[in-house]
C-alpha cells in the first residue's frame, strides 16, 4: 500500500478439502474506505484471480503428491509403514478432514477392518463401498459408506478416557514457572520407538514391535505388536494389532491379560 494507507486482511471461506484460508490484502484510506488505487470497478478476487488460481493449483498438486505417498504403499518398509500410519493419525485432519482415519482404514486387511467395524458397532455383514452416496441406506442393501466408517472411527478414537485416544490427540502439560504460576504447554501425545528387529515369516507376513512413551520423561505407555501382511499390490497392511497398556488407568489393555512390569 502507498503511504497514508493501512492494510486490512479479509479471510475467504476455507476450502472444503483443506483447512486453509486465502487472505487478500485491501488498501483502505484513513477513513476506512477502499481506495481507487486498489479497487477500480473490479472485485479484489478479479484483480488477484491469477495469483489465487496459482495457489489453488499448487495446493491441489501438494495434496495429490502427499496422497500418493500415503500407506498402503509398496515402496514403504514395515517400519516406514507403521511410522506413516501413526503420523497420519497423530495429525488426522492435516491433509483433509479425517484423512488420518481414512488412511488407517485403507491400510488394514479385511481381517483388521472387521475388527475395526466391530469396535465401533458396525454389523459385521455390512460391506464397505467407497462409491456409495453418504445419504443412502446402509442396511437395506448390506453396504456402508467409507465416509460413514471413517466418521464413526474418528468419534470412537477421540472419545475421552479411552486408551486409543493417545494416538490422535496431543496433551496439555502443566509447566511450573519460577513465579509459581502454571502454564499450559502442548506436547505430542507420545514419543514413538519402532524396533528394527523385524520378524519376517517369509510368506508375505511379518511382526514388528513398537513402543509409545511419555515424550519427555520416557515413561512407557504401551507396547504394540504389529502383525503385517502384503496386499495384492505388494504393500504392507495391518492384519492385527496387539496392544499391551502400561498406564494405570488402562492397564493391561482391553481384552488383555496382565503382564509383569519388566519393561518400564
Amino acid at each position: 500500500c502507498t503511504k497514508g494507507y493501512h492494510s486490512t486482511k479479509i479471510s475467504l471461506p476455507a476450502q472444503s478439502t483443506r483447512c486453509l484460508s486465502t487472505r487478500i490484502l485491501m488498501c483502505k484510506d484513513e477513513n476506512n474506505e477502499i481506495s481507487d488505487e486498489a479497487f477500480n470497478e473490479s472485485s479484489l478476487v478479479d484483480i488477484h484471480s491469477s495469483s489465487l488460481n496459482k495457489r489453488l493449483a499448487d495446493m491441489r498438486v501438494s495434496i495429490l503428491a502427499h496422497t500418493l505417498k500415503l500407506p498402503p504403499n509398496p515402496s514403504l518398509s514395515p517400519v516406514e509403514f507403521i511410522m506413516a500410519v501413526l503420523e497420519e493419525l497423530r495429525h488426522p485432519d492435516s491433509l483433509m478432514s479425517q484423512s488420518g482415519y481414512r488412511t488407517l482404514l485403507r491400510s488394514s486387511s479385511e481381517r483388521w477392518k472387521l475388527a475395526l467395524k466391530n469396535s465401533i458397532g458396525v454389523p459385521s455383514h455390512l460391506e464397505m463401498n467407497k462409491n456409495k452416496p453418504m445419504n443412502s441406506s446402509t442396511c437395506m442393501d448390506g453396504l456402508v459408506t467409507e465416509d460413514a466408517l471413517v466418521s464413526s472411527l474418528a468419534a470412537a478414537m477421540t472419545r475421552p478416557k479411552n486408551q486409543y485416544q493417545i494416538l490422535v490427540q496431543d496433551f496439555l502439560e502443566d509447566e511450573q514457572e519460577e513465579e509459581n504460576t502454571s502454564k499450559h504447554k502442548i506436547e505430542p501425545g507420545y514419543s514413538l520407538s519402532v524396533s528394527e528387529d523385524i520378524i519376517d515369516y517369509n510368506d508375505g507376513k511379518c511382526w514388528v514391535e513398537a513402543q509409545l512413551r511419555h515424550p519427555t520423561n520416557g515413561q512407557l505407555y504401551a507396547i504394540l505388536g504389529w502383525s503385517l501382511k502384503r496386499n495384492n499390490e505388494g504393500a504392507w497392511v495391518i492384519d492385527w494389532l496387539d496392544w499391551q497398556d502400561f498406564r494405570d488407568e488402562f492397564r493391561p489393555g482391553h481384552g488383555r491379560e496382565e503382564w509383569m512390569r519388566i519393561c518400564g
